[in-house]
């Protein structure tokens, strides 16, 4: 008996193993393309992420095994089949579980339909991520669990127990929340007449495995893999996903209808809702049957949910794929509220109730085949076309990470950028993206800025944490001379390159090229002012001139900071500026426009080839005051 059983089992997990397998999806999200591409480029030292720090690593050698019998793609194929068999086995693990609590097949059925059928598990069993492998851990460590509620004297399975949890922290350590569950069972469990030594005993047994193997593992990748020797480079490593600032939010009305939202599509697209009120009408319904029968069971299952709920409530409640560790709890409730109930008086329950749940898993299915069908991928469909009409040195300014990852790896145009360059700081990403304006139509060659990056949706400025005036402000200089483009998947304007013609730059209504540091509050009033900081200095665009033919230098400018001095400096390519390669002169300060002119011919160091000017108009700014810059020019 016990042989065919597990024979059963087996076959049960071969079909499942079938079922996701025939819905792989080949759209992927912005996460799983990273992890991909991160396990076909990085060296495995670098694949460790503070995060879910096994995974890397673990897609390492999926990858390389793979390739070792003859895979050649890219490493989308073997990581989603390693998540397709941790998929398949959470589930029947998990049936095995709930038929040894309420030794009927049907309760276990629906209980493992539940979580393998709903929407989130069966999307990220067949995509590339960190969050069904968590899961599977969290099952097995809920095996030994649901034992210890029963035997809690026993110490070997507190161990187990510490390496379980571990293994869930170390795919994402946001798993670290499931002590409190431990702590529940800890406290409720059948301890009977034991002494309250040997259960702290039990206890710390448990904590001290998880300390070493989850504290260990850190320790091992930041001080001897990576090498850190400072608590700012650990802290760095640690909390720079976490304090971007685009997670984490007061309690309000919106994240209660977003917490709701994300359970709903974490059970079925359109369904969820209702199958969600359902149950916990069922739960409520069931609640004090429950609690008599199996007090620890749902206290455990109570004490996950909430504190998972609570969390992820407030860090991000609409993303599905943190709720895929609370379906377990969630079913748990279910199959216990539905073991109180006779189906004698129903005899209509079970066939009803079995239908629909299994429609409701295998419409799922069908969803995330269709949607991950590569024939629906507008983000490809977007760039494969950009990519036709443009170059491999073009740059290319995107709305979303997806589609810079797109033109990097599968259409060779690395100059791309998304308008989440720098999540959190938009002053730095402002920066960025328009310094790769700069030296791409510097160096001749075009720019394509998405207009839905240019002018974002009230979805994306939600989503990246952006204000749209700050975003107009920062491109606003590039759009005067930029020419719009519609093609037939998405709009852009188009920057030409900066012809380099003489070196004379008058500035109106942009910056021609020169790339500013620290200085704010940029103007255009017929010539280019601003508010100076400390050490404020331009950078001319990369220029190739030769000092033999220009004599003259001619700057025209106004500040009213008073006992000021500029000054310009030359630089040959690729080097740095230096003081004896540089003219200064005295700035007057009345606030008026003057024009100044130095001879540079009888400087020793003008001579060769010139790369690159950077002109410190004053040494430091004050009060608010402003230098405005009209006209810079060298003359023969």
């Amino acid at each position: 008996m016990q042989q065919q059983f597990r024979l059963k089992l087996g076959l049960a997990w071969l079909g499942l193993v079938l079922l996701y397998s025939l819905t792989l999806t080949q759209i992927h999200t912005f996460d799983a393309y990273s992890y991909a591409t991160a396990v076909q480029a990085k060296p495995w030292r670098e694949s460790f992420h503070p995060h879910h720090l096994l995974y890397g690593p673990l897609g390492e050698i999926v990858y390389g095994f793979s390739q070792v019998v003859g895979y050649q793609g890219m490493a989308f194929g073997p990581l989603q089949v390693l998540n397709v068999l941790a998929g398949a086995s959470g589930v029947i693990i998990w049936w095995s579980l709930l038929y040894r609590l309420t030794k009927r097949t049907w309760l276990a059925t629906i209980g493992s339909v539940l979580v393998g059928g709903a929407y989130a598990w069966w999307y990220y069993a067949v995509e590339v991520e960190v969050y069904t492998l968590a899961g599977l851990f969290l099952i097995m460590a809920t095996g030994l669990l649901l034992r210890l509620v029963e035997t809690p004297q026993n110490v070997k399975l507190w161990r187990w127990l510490g390496l379980a949890h571990s293994g869930a922290i170390l795919f994402h350590q946001t798993n670290v929340l499931w002590l409190l569950p431990v702590l529940a069972v800890w406290l409720s469990a059948n301890w009977q007449s034991t002494p309250w030594g040997q259960r702290w005993r039990a206890f710390i047994h448990y904590a001290l495995v998880g300390l070493l193997v989850v504290g260990g593992s850190y320790a091992l990748v930041m001080f001897g893999l990576s090498g850190f020797r400072s608590w700012q480079q650990i802290q760095q490593w640690l909390f720079e996903y976490a304090n971007t600032g685009l997670w984490g939010a007061t309690p309000s009305a919106t994240s209660v209808g977003n917490l709701l939202s994300g359970w709903q599509h974490t059970i079925h697209g359109w369904l969820g809702g209702v199958v969600l009120l359902a149950s916990l009408g069922l739960i409520g319904w069931r609640w004090r049957p429950m609690w008599r029968q199996s007090r620890a069971l749902v206290l455990l299952a109570t004490t996950w949910l909430v504190s998972y709920s609570l969390f992820f409530g407030w860090w991000e409640p609409d993303n599905i794929e943190f709720w895929i560790a609370c379906l377990p709890p969630w079913a748990l409730l279910i199959t216990l509220a539905l073991h109180t109930i006779s189906l004698q008086r129903w005899p209509w329950w079970q066939p009803a109730l079995s239908a629909a749940l299994v429609g409701m898993a295998l419409s799922n299915g069908w969803q995330i085949k269709a949607n991950g069908d590569a024939a629906n991928d507008q983000d490809r469909m977007i760039i494969t076309e950009l990519a036709q009409i443009g170059s491999s040195n073009d740059f290319y300014l995107v709305p979303n990470g997806l589609q810079a990852l797109y033109a990097e790896y599968e259409f060779a145009r690395p100059n791309s950028l998304p308008l989440s360059v720098s999540p959190g700081d938009w002053q730095h990403g402002c920066l960025e993206i328009s310094a790769k304006i700069v030296d791409t139509t510097s160096s001749g060659y075009p720019v394509w800025l998405d207009q839905q990056a240019v002018a974002p949706s009230p979805i994306l400025l939600e989503r990246y944490g952006l204000e749209p005036q700050a975003v107009a402000e920062c491109f606003a200089p590039f759009l005067h001379q930029a020419q719009p483009i519609t093609l037939t998947h998405a709009s852009y304007f188009k920057l030409d390159p900066i012809p380099q013609g003489a070196p004379d730059w008058h500035w109106q209504d942009w910056s021609l090229g020169w790339r500013e540091n620290f200085i704010a509050g940029t103007t255009w009033v017929d010539a280019w002012q601003f508010v100076p900081e400390q050490d404020p200095h331009l950078l001319s665009p990369r220029i190739t001139l030769d000092s033999a033919q220009w004599r003259k230098l001619e700057i025209t400018m106004a500040t009213s900071l008073p006992n000021q001095h500029g000054q310009l400096y030359w630089m040959a390519p690729g080097e740095g500026a230096t003081e004896d390669h540089s003219v200064a002169w005295d700035v007057i300060g009345d606030g008026a426009l003057h024009t100044y002119t130095l001879d540079l011919s009888q400087i020793p160091t003008w001579q060769g080839q010139i790369g690159m000017l950077r002109l410190d108009p004053v040494v430091a700014g004050a009060e608010q005051q402003t230098v405005t810059l009209q006209r810079l020019r060298l003359l023969p």
